[in-house]
C-alpha cells in the first residue's frame, strides 16, 4: 500500500533531519537561517520527491511565506542545474552544521 504523500514528506524529513548528513533535530528547523542551505537542499528533495505543495513545504520546514520560499527554490535549483552544465554530474553538495 502506498504512503500517504504527507507520511512519505515526513520520513524524507525524519531521513534527512538524523539519518544523512544534517544531522539535525526538529527544533533545528525552528532555529536555523530560514535560507540554510540545508533547510534548502531538504526542500528541494521533498518538492522533487513528493507531491506537497510549497505552501506546505514552507510551513513544515520553516522558510517563511511560500511566496519567499518558491523563490528561495527557485534559485537553488537555478544554482544546481548551473552546476551540473559546468561540472557534468551533480555536484554532491554538502553543507556544514554548526
Amino acid at each position: 500500500m502506498p504512503l500517504r504523500p504527507s507520511s512519505r514528506a515526513e520520513r524524507i524529513i525524519a531521513e534527512e533531519l538524523q539519518q544523512r548528513r544534517l544531522g539535525w533535530t526538529e527544533a533545528n528547523l525552528q532555529t536555523e537561517p530560514k535560507n540554510a542551505p540545508g533547510k534548502l537542499d531538504l526542500a528541494a528533495r521533498l518538492r522533487r520527491e513528493t507531491t506537497m505543495t510549497v505552501k506546505w513545504i514552507a510551513a513544515r520546514v520553516n522558510l517563511g511565506t511560500s511566496k519567499n520560499a518558491n523563490g528561495k527554490l527557485h534559485v537553488d535549483e537555478k544554482a544546481e542545474l548551473i552546476d551540473v552544465v559546468e561540472n557534468g554530474a551533480k555536484s554532491g553538495r554538502t553543507t556544514t552544521t554548526g
